[in-house]
């Protein structure tokens, strides 16, 4: 109990250390104290457990028959009802440790899949900061001679851009990672309406962000209000909704026609294909269907920015700030991070899981190991006297060592027979929980070899002992 209290103690200073601190947590789940209520529940059940699992042996052994007893004596062709549901408890935790390895191995692989994947544009070196216009810039003004939003924000940019350590300055109503709107979108020649994310974007954006154009070309200055109205697709759009795919060129999706579904708003123009970035969770990154806007078409109150530095040079969050003040305080910005540090933290829920369902493993091997080492060593303590008088009659130390062996191979091979079937039965389960995480089958098969081999292990010792023992020590006691 009192390890248990300390571990708990300990988990909460990692969480201060690791997941606090680093921005990980916040608000409700960044309250690392151990709730006084929670806590006493918690000890109060383990000591009734534990005070339940030593009663129930005694109150057996308290009504037990003596002459029962007595005839059975320490022989026998088995261990006993102890033995028997010993060998049960073994049984069931093989079976859930193989579960437990198999979904931290599977869960293991994933997170290690996700560190390496593609998102679609560099992360590195880049900043990224939230802007909003004032309300006293935009809210009650509606006069013709005020100064609209993204031009506030083109403000700070060219701010910015006289910082000789910054090479490109755009804007997005959201960032990789951080998710985006859902419409249903119209094709032109396609009669039926399909579900698309869609974002805001300035001119420079994919280049800001080392994301290089696939097909057509980029937002311009000239993609203003009064033009034509025009749109960037990524791939996964252009594949699945424009006929792109197979042998065709990504240019093929360049000048077809898209809107908005459910209204009569102007036709888009698909001018570009750019690549799949990452859109909200991190294994999102291949997979959901894209349109970008123009800002300029589209005008917004409220922006994200991000800033590619000059090779070899390094942007602070101070020089963000610097720069945001300098466009006076119509503008506003907060929330300067890095778009590594984004990344990051969609990653650590996948860390945080593999790392639970590892540590939740181990402690199962080792507790597996455990009682089928018990089990082995149970059943040869209790035949003892048979396996001394079999040694003096002649027989082999390896019938013995086989004789006491089957003791451990009966709960293994059961509790590994069940943990597969387990493993199996939860893997949509699984698959749900990580996306993308499908059972990873070297993995789930190295889990049960090393079960096997461990648990074949832990019984060898027992049965060695057995087979070597001199017959007369057990005869005479």
């Amino acid at each position: 109990l009192a390890l248990g209290l300390g571990l708990a103690a300990l988990s909460t200073e990692a969480q201060e250390a690791h997941l606090v601190a680093g921005g990980f947590l916040t608000g409700f789940w960044a309250d690392r104290r151990l709730d006084p209520t929670v806590t006493l529940a918690a000890a109060l059940t383990a000591c009734a457990l534990a005070c339940l699992a030593t009663a129930i042996p005694a109150l057996r052994a308290a009504s037990a028959a003596p002459a029962e007893a007595l005839r059975q004596g320490s022989g026998g062709n088995s261990h006993g009802v102890l033995g028997t549901w010993l060998s049960a408890l073994v049984t069931v935790e093989v079976a859930a440790t193989v579960v437990l390895l198999v979904v931290s191995g599977t869960a293991l692989h994933r997170t290690l899949e996700l560190r390496t994947f593609d998102p679609g544009f560099e992360p590195t070196g880049r900043l990224a900061v939230k802007l909003t216009v004032t309300e006293g810039a935009t809210g009650r003004d509606r006069s013709p001679e005020r100064t609209p939003p993204h031009h506030r924000f083109e403000q700070v940019r060219r701010g910015l851009e006289e910082n000789p350590s910054v090479r490109t300055v755009a804007f997005a109503s959201s960032l990789p990672t951080e998710g985006s709107f859902r419409a249903a979108w119209n094709a032109d020649g396609v009669t039926e309406a399909f579900q698309a994310r869609w974002l805001v974007v300035s001119p420079g954006f994919f280049t800001a962000l080392g994301a290089p154009l696939v097909a057509g070309r980029p937002f311009t200055d000239g993609d203003g209000k009064g033009s034509e109205r025009v749109a960037l697709v990524n791939v996964a759009f252009a594949r699945r909704h424009l006929q792109f795919g197979g042998e065709a060129s990504p240019g093929d999706a360049v000048g077809r026609r898209i809107r908005p579904s459910g209204g009569d708003g102007p036709w888009l123009r698909v001018v570009g294909v750019v690549p799949d970035l990452v859109m909200g969770a991190v294994d999102d990154a291949r997979g959901p269907e894209a349109v970008y806007l123009p800002l300029a078409q589209v005008p917004r109150t409220s922006i994200a920015m991000v800033v590619e530095p000059e090779p070899g040079h390094t942007l602070s969050t101070g020089d963000l700030r610097r720069g945001v003040a300098a466009a006076g305080p119509e503008v506003a910005g907060f929330g300067e991070r890095t778009l590594t540090s984004m990344l990051e933290r969609r990653r650590w829920a996948y860390d945080f899981v593999a790392g639970l369902f590892s540590a939740f493993g181990l402690l199962a091997l080792v507790l597996s190991l455990a009682g089928l080492y018990a089990t082995v060593g149970l059943a040869a303590r209790l035949r003892r006297k048979e396996h001394a008088i079999r040694l003096a009659l002649g027989a082999a130390p390896a019938q013995i060592r086989g004789a006491v062996f089957r003791v451990c191979i009966r709960p293994l091979a059961l509790g590994l027979g069940l943990g597969i079937a387990a493993a199996a039965a939860l893997r949509q389960a699984l698959a749900a929980a990580l996306p993308g995480g499908d059972l990873w089958l070297p993995g789930a098969l190295g889990a049960v070899a090393l079960l096997a081999a461990a648990g074949l292990g832990a019984g060898l010792r027992p049965a060695v002992e057995a087979s070597t023992t001199e017959p007369a020590g057990p005869l005479r006691s």
